[in-house]
């Protein structure tokens, strides 16, 4: 019996000590995955020391919440701080104003735009002008967003470069004001109010850059540009395209492409393909294309239904498979020969905002003079 009752008392005692020693072990593995950035590996210590930095910067009531690596809940975060109601916003129109930027004001010596800013105030009476050096936009969006969605404020700081915080800067300001951004290096040719889209109930004007038919096609053969563009304000494809610019800017400080020391930035590191992919049309176009690739039985109207033979049969020849579940692609918008509607966005054939004549149809030549590649 005495046996007995010790083997007993050992049993109990050793379930004790498996017991003790199980949730030892689970306290353990939740405090190395809550508290150790140890426990991450290369990637995700990297990306803890970046939000770490993130959240030291700003207040905790704003940046609460955010997660800049994932461009949904940015969106979201956009989207409640900046609402777009549907059925509000179809009862406006865009308004009727004209962004452009520039390193200093075209008062000073040596502007090299001057008579191409001047078009635009002249031929447009009914459009409000608004100039803006970089600097001063930057400092405008930083102030409206760091007590909002502050990673998009510190997204933009902290880009390495001009041509990118310029990019970037041009996205923000339609997205918190509305209406039309313009390079300075655009030639305006048709006043704007004798456009198609002008008071029409649309939300966002976009061109083609390339349409697979272009004697010098652009990487991609469906790509839109980025030198011009209208919105209404708080557009959800804006939403969408500021929250992946956010994204692909946290990740630049994991691939090293980001320096810390904000006083030291350059854009050495920052390669032509970088630029486009991380800011400009590659991504605009990738966004576009999501966006519209999202809708339920989108209404598309095309508005000049006939398009050349030859050149559907010469894009045909060039053009990648259509990806699987994407009814928008590159088969939609070749040889368009007018513009295309789909729901609230008017997509432009590529020579209207990339015409080089002054037919009553090519509203702005674009001159191309690539000063950013030297930004």
């Amino acid at each position: 019996m005495m046996t007995l009752k010790s083997s007993t008392t050992t049993t109990k005692h050793n379930w004790t000590i498996i017991s003790h020693l199980a949730t030892l072990c689970t306290l353990l593995v939740l405090y190395l995955h809550f508290y150790q950035d140890w426990t991450l590996d290369e990637t995700g210590l990297s990306r803890n020391i970046k939000m770490d930095k993130f959240l030291k910067t700003y207040p905790a009531e704003s940046s609460q919440g955010a997660n800049p690596f994932d461009p949904l809940t940015t969106e979201q975060r956009l989207r409640k701080h900046y609402p777009y109601d549907q059925k509000t916003n179809t009862k406006t129109r865009i308004p009727k104003k004209i962004w452009q930027m520039w390193r200093f004001s075209p008062t000073e010596k040596n502007f090299p735009y001057a008579d191409l800013h001047d078009k635009w105030t002249k031929l447009n009476p009914n459009f409000k002008y608004n100039f803006q050096t970089n600097a001063e936009l930057i400092d405008l969006i930083c102030e409206k967003f760091k007590y909002t969605v502050p990673e998009v404020a510190y997204a933009l700081e902290s880009l390495p470069s001009l041509i990118l915080k310029a990019d970037f800067s041009r996205y923000l300001v339609l997205f918190l004001y509305g209406g039309a951004y313009s390079d300075l290096d655009v030639n305006l040719l048709v006043p704007m109010d004798d456009w198609f889209d002008t008071n029409r109930d649309v939300g966002l004007v976009i061109g083609m850059e390339n349409d697979g038919t272009g004697d010098n096609p652009t990487p991609l053969l469906d790509q839109i540009e980025n030198w011009f563009f209208k919105a209404k304000p708080r557009h959800p494809v804006l939403a969408k395209l500021i929250a992946t610019v956010v994204k692909n800017t946290f990740e630049a400080h994991d691939k090293g492409l980001v320096p810390d020391d904000k006083d030291h930035q350059d854009s050495e590191r920052c390669s032509r393909f970088n630029v486009l992919s991380w800011t400009g049309p590659f991504v605009l176009s990738h966004v576009v294309h999501a966006h519209i690739n999202s809708l339920q039985n989108p209404t598309i109207v095309d508005t000049r239904v006939e398009r050349s033979r030859y050149c559907i049969e010469r894009v045909n020849k060039h053009a990648p498979e259509i990806p699987r579940g994407a009814g928008f692609n590159l088969h939609t918008v070749k040889c368009l020969a007018g513009p295309l509607v789909v729901n609230d966005i008017v997509i432009y054939p590529m020579y209207v905002l990339r015409g080089y004549d002054d037919s009553k149809e090519c509203y702005i030549n674009h001159l191309y003079h690539g000063s950013w590649k030297a930004a």
